[in-house]
């Protein structure tokens, strides 16, 4: 595909956001489990943690907050290329199995949030 003909990609537009979620964009997530926990890592450079929810319910994993809007460009000059989101997300995840919620961890470092979730005692 010539990557001047976009026709293709239009598709992957067509479809209306989930409902609620208008104007909001859906951060890079990385999730995997060991034998002993399930491990969320989310990129979210520029985030305030203050701004941060995470809410386990289940098997299911609500992560929401905004990160800072990206500076204007300089009077003189023009973005050429502006990928980075930035403002309000949200992504839920469906886990692989129960967690126990009770020792659920939370870190920020570097713009990588990352939820450790130990898997709840059978």
């Amino acid at each position: 595909m010539d990557l001047r003909d976009f026709s293709a990609l239009r598709f992957l537009y067509a479809f209306p956001p989930a409902e609620g979620t208008e104007g909001l964009w859906r951060p890079p997530v990385d999730l995997y489990e060991t034998a002993a926990e399930v491990v969320v890592e989310l990129e979210i450079p520029g985030a305030a943690p203050g701004s941060l929810r995470i809410v386990c319910n289940g098997d299911r994993l609500l992560i929401e907050g905004a990160t800072e809007p990206r500076a204007l460009a300089p009077a003189d000059g023009r973005f050429l290329c502006l990928e980075r989101a930035s403002g309000p997300f949200r992504r839920v995840l469906d886990l692989p199995g129960r967690v126990d919620r009770e020792r659920a961890a939370a870190r920020y470092r570097d713009g990588i949030l990352t939820i450790t979730l130990p898997k709840a005692r059978a």
